[in-house]
């Protein structure tokens, strides 16, 4: 399943990008963020997206309008975030930005069209094409930012969107399980996981990371992870399972800064996410990142051996709840502390 050729390829290619990031000057700047370290090559993931791109293109050829469509969309949401690393853009945009590349790549096939249908025995397809295409255009803007979010610690989100890509590759991989062929989705992720990987051995903070990915990083992972669910026939509740602690979080968060009156898309990102709080407790950050890995990994095991629909449904709605009322503690005890 795991190419380690290709993983033993991408080290040298990030290498030089870890080069010419130094060369050119292209850092970070630790201090606002609490981090006491010279600053690292920063928003390195447009250089990662630029070596995904060779890759697919260069394995799988310019005939399929699909792959070359994916391929510009993934660019551009790159280049969007490196401008945005760099010098700000306006929230307003990089979402209007985000809609219309989810809704290029529906327009380009990249759509759910059915639903299983969690109420009946045996779980039949229930088609609804209108409402899969909504669904579609939504989730692929929801985990783009949602991935992004959870960038607060290096190497957090290239390993659980690798540890989420390979319970997907899993899955794909279980025969007479599927009514959509698997085998471009298979194509396209045995690709992009060992590239994932290799930079996430780049990024883990056992001392200090070697380069961060950044917003022109952490959303293409988000987008890809998306599309390749849906490419996957629709896997959208075993992609949830598998990063249910970090969609909760976003979610959590979002409506706490409604309720305060904040702008949803403004807030502090030192200390409000969950990963931030046990950041703050003094838990260090490579042991943050090794329990996120954790438990998207056993919910990934719990969603491979969940065999209904109906069950995963079930699933998710009882760790949702769960998650919910732990991070509402984790939270009220987290304000309670700074105050005191």
């Amino acid at each position: 399943m795991f190419n380690w050729i290709l993983f033993l390829a991408f080290l040298p290619i990030l290498l030089l990008g870890v080069y010419l990031y130094r060369r050119f000057g292209i850092l970070d700047n630790p201090t606002p963020y609490g981090f006491k370290r010279k600053p690292v090559p920063y928003s390195i993931g447009l250089f990662i997206t630029l070596v995904w791109a060779m890759t697919v293109l260069g394995v799988m050829g310019l005939a399929n309008l699909q792959v070359l469509s994916l391929v510009f969309a993934v660019l551009t949401l790159s280049v969007v975030g490196f401008v945005d690393d760099r010098r700000g853009l306006s929230p307003a945009f990089r979402l209007l930005v985000q809609i219309l590349l989810a809704v290029f790549l529906v327009s380009m096939g990249f759509a759910l069209e059915s639903f299983s249908n969690f109420l009946a025995d045996g779980s039949p397809v229930l088609y609804l094409p209108n409402l899969g295409l909504l669904l579609s255009v939504f989730w692929m803007v929801f985990l783009i930012n949602a991935m992004n979010f959870l960038d607060g610690i290096p190497s957090l989100t290239t390993g659980v969107s690798s540890t989420a890509l390979v319970f997907l590759i899993i899955l794909a991989q279980i025969p007479n399980f599927h009514v959509i062929d698997q085998a471009l989705f298979l194509d396209l992720a045995l690709l992009t996981l060992p590239l994932w990987v290799a930079s996430f051995v780049f990024e883990f903070p056992l001392k200090k990371p070697k380069f961060l990915p950044g917003d022109s990083g952490a959303t293409v992972m988000g987008l890809l992870l998306a599309v390749f669910s849906i490419m996957a026939g629709g896997k959208l509740a075993i992609l949830s399972l598998v990063l249910l602690l970090p969609l909760i979080d976003v979610l959590f968060v979002i409506a706490r800064r409604i309720w305060q009156g904040r702008k949803p898309w403004v807030g502090d990102y030192t200390s409000e996410h969950l990963h931030h709080i046990l950041r703050f407790l003094g838990m260090p950050l490579s042991v943050i990142v090794i329990l996120y890995l954790t438990i998207s990994a056993s919910f990934g095991y719990l969603a491979l051996n969940l065999w209904t629909s109906t069950t995963k449904l079930v699933a998710l709605v009882v760790l949702s709840l769960a998650l919910v009322i732990f991070l509402s503690l984790i939270y009220n005890w987290n304000g309670y502390s700074r105050r005191n």
